[in-house]
């Protein structure tokens, strides 16, 4: 028996993972004593929540309007699904650096960039301007935990 998956299913992953990275990052603001990064995952926490509300509005709209009739559409649905990052905001409490964070919060990114990425596939022109826009923040996120990390990789080997 194969399992079908729809547009909500995709949404509600969406949701999903905007709910997990939301906690990661104001869990994170909340451990870090450093000022850049307790202002990188505050800003990060408050986009992912929009993010969420995005998505939430989008599934009330679409509902199942939106129906996946090709069957290797159905298998990449489940591969997307199925292979997402599942982020426990609390799992970084045994990190034993801020780069081992900054690693996870980019996992995170990069998967939330793969499922808008399948979203805006199945959706096409109709939402076209909401998933480029919510795909082009992601990448600006996972840029930013880039840039962190190359910034924070400079400051301990002295240089700047």
């Amino acid at each position: 028996m194969s399992i079908k998956y729809d547009i909500a299913d995709l949404i509600n992953n969406m949701i999903e993972l905007e709910i997990c990275g939301n906690k990661f990052y104001a869990y994170q603001a909340r451990q870090s004593d450093n000022p850049l990064l307790v202002q990188l995952f505050e800003m990060l926490a408050a986009q992912e929540e929009r993010h969420r509300e995005v998505y939430e509005h989008l599934r009330d709209k679409i509902g199942h309007e939106v129906e996946v009739i090709d069957e290797d559409y159905h298998g990449y649905l489940k591969e997307i699904i199925d292979g997402k990052f599942n982020l426990d905001p609390h799992a970084t409490e045994s990190c034993s650096d801020p780069m081992e964070v900054l690693e996870m919060g980019m996992r995170l990114e990069n998967d939330s960039i793969r499922f808008v990425d399948a979203f805006g596939k199945i959706v096409g022109q109709t939402y076209w301007e909401t998933v480029e826009q919510i795909k082009q923040q992601e990448q600006n996120h996972l840029r930013m935990l880039v840039k962190m990390k190359t910034q924070l990789t400079s400051e301990s080997q002295g240089g700047k």
